[in-house]
């Protein structure tokens, strides 16, 4: 089962459960643990709330399509299915951009990524290329105001055999900035047996942890981050005084800047995880500044934003109006399906502080993971 919660103060609490083998989700009461209701969908598989918490989208495996579920409970269509996109085949993985702009999809049987509009779930475009059974997908923030002020966003596509293909967002066309399509592979990150990634939003440079095996079959946590780039937006028109480039990374490079466990941890304390299969895993928001405005997207004027604790990775901090993490954690929490536990790693340390037994595990969750 996958779960992603939602809290909801001024009106209670909700927990949404994915059961693939009913076909359905099931609505729970989180203080009580009682079901509420149940949405019966094709074939449900992978989920993943919006930032603004209106919307839980849900990719259905065997008939290639997402639904958007409306789970806003001052909607008169709560809990009802309000739009069904068609995409490729076999979508397995889901992601929204941090500003809502988009929803990302990946197709593991079409080796492809369908883009859905984040104002009303419709497709935008599919991309390909580089591609091999991709299994899971990160989105990272427009680089507005932050980072290398690229004004693009990026977004990470795991594939099968462990590497990790980047997409550049547009706006493309004349006077671009970005392609709106795969653009890369880093040649030298490639992560054996990969199962799942997480965003770092800690990070204003676009990076992610990754999890998987190192090259002796240990389970390992591995950080990769944009590390180089132009700085500002770099055009791809000549009407704008740039020049054309073909899609390849454009004087950008994404570097390993960090390892937990594993044979070759870059910590400073070299602890090994307590199994060699890493399944899933998730980082600790307890520092946040959830309740501060959320960025907005410069590109669309008609989304939605939540009133306050939504799932978007920047801030906008009252005092200045500058930029803020939203999320800095201490810790992350690894699931070793091999061993059936959950250890408990110090981030800057690589420290195991914890290592709790859960028969079984296969998932662990956060509010900012889905």
């Amino acid at each position: 089962m996958v779960t992603a919660r939602t809290t909801r103060a001024n009106i209670g609490h909700f927990t949404y459960v994915l059961d693939r083998e009913k076909k359905q989700i099931v609505v729970l009461n989180s203080n009580r643990m009682t079901v509420l209701d149940t949405l019966r969908l094709s074939d449900p598989y992978a989920m993943s709330v919006s930032p603004n918490l209106k919307r839980l989208a849900v990719a259905n495996f065997a008939s290639a399509t997402v639904s958007l579920i409306d789970i806003d409970p001052a909607s008169p269509t709560f809990h009802t299915v309000v739009t069904t996109t068609p995409v490729d085949r076999g979508p397995s993985a889901l992601a929204w951009q941090p500003e809502g702009e988009d929803l990302l999809v990946v197709n593991s049987l079409g080796n492809s990524v369908s883009i859905l509009r984040g104002s009303d779930g419709g497709l935008r475009k599919s991309v390909g290329g580089l591609l091999n059974r991709p299994i899971d997908i990160v989105v990272t923030s427009r680089q507005i105001a932050t980072g290398w002020r690229t004004g693009i966003y990026f977004a990470y596509i795991l594939n099968s055999n462990g590497s990790v293909a980047i997409f550049e967002s547009g706006p493309d066309g004349v006077n671009g900035i970005g392609f709106d399509d795969v653009v890369g592979v880093p040649e030298q990150a490639t992560f054996p047996r990969a199962t799942t990634m997480q965003p770092d939003i800690a990070s204003f440079n676009s990076a992610l942890y990754i999890a998987h095996k190192d090259d002796k079959g240990l389970g390992q946590i591995s950080h990769l981050e944009l590390t180089s780039s132009t700085a500002g937006p770099l055009p791809i028109s000549p009407n704008s005084g740039g020049f054309i480039l073909p899609p390849t990374f454009r004087q950008r490079e994404w570097t390993v800047t960090g390892r937990l466990g594993g044979d070759s941890p870059t910590t400073t304390i070299k602890d090994r995880l307590s199994g060699d299969a890493p399944v899933d895993f998730a980082l600790d928001e307890m520092q946040n500044v959830g309740t501060w405005p959320d960025a907005l997207s410069n590109q669309n004027s008609n989304l939605i934003y939540a009133d306050h604790s939504g799932k978007g990775h920047i801030r906008i901090n009252p005092a200045n109006g500058q930029p803020a993490i939203a999320v800095t954690s201490r810790y992350v929490f690894v699931a070793l399906q091999d061993t059936g536990f959950l250890d408990v790693v110090e981030l800057d340390s690589g420290r195991v502080i914890s290592r709790i037994p859960v028969p079984g595990i296969t998932t662990v969750s956060s509010y900012w993971k889905m």
